[in-house]
């Protein structure tokens, strides 16, 4: 009986790495590709959206590439991995540091980014965000997320639901919440209006 028990899991434990091996090879659809056309200096910080068709954009940080110090870049992929066009520059103000991009997309592949900028909002860090189309063109300039500036405000992160309606959160610090670092967030229209 015992003999039996332990037959059986052993089976029930081989299957199991068995499938799950399988499944890992099928999750292999191509070959790793370069999302970035821009080389010199370096790169950081990808992150990925995708949309319903399962088409995706890459957004990352470059160095030196918009001219000082850091910018947020782009580029739009087809759900098989081929680019659909050049990588773009998200952020517009090129003054000092913008970093640490957030990305996300709703169905029909309409997308915002939001990022920390150093500086721009008069005092140390501050989040801001601009959307996209469908088809990688901007649909408005950048615009400040952040009401409370004083200090840092720090981590920005980005989701849409399907209607293109998104929230982007963030950490304040300089005892906006009464006690160091808080995390804060804003609501905003697919029109980009604050709600």
């Amino acid at each position: 009986m015992t003999h039996r028990r332990l037959e059986s899991s052993w089976w029930l434990v081989s299957a199991a790495l068995v499938l799950s091996g399988a499944a890992d090879a099928q999750d292999r659809l191509g070959v790793e590709f370069r999302a970035n056309s821009y080389t010199p200096n370096s790169q950081f910080f990808p992150v990925v959206a995708a949309e319903a068709n399962g088409d995706f954009v890459v957004v990352w940080y470059s160095s030196g590439q918009d001219g000082d110090s850091y910018g947020i870049f782009g580029r739009r992929f087809s759900s098989a991995g081929g680019g659909l066009a050049t990588e773009f520059q998200v952020n517009t103000r090129t003054t000092n540091y913008q970093g640490l991009p957030s990305v996300a997309a709703d169905d029909d592949g309409d997308f915002v980014v939001a990022w920390q900028s150093f500086l721009q909002d008069g005092d140390a860090n501050g989040v801001f965000a601009r959307r996209f189309s469908s088809v990688g063109a901007a649909l408005a300039t950048e615009f400040q997320v952040n009401s409370y500036t004083t200090g840092s405000q720090l981590s920005a992160t980005v989701a849409l639901d399907a209607d293109g309606d998104f929230v982007v959160a963030w950490v304040a610090g300089s005892d906006q919440d009464g006690s160091s670092n808080g995390v804060f967030g804003r609501r905003f229209s697919s029109a980009g209006l604050a709600f």
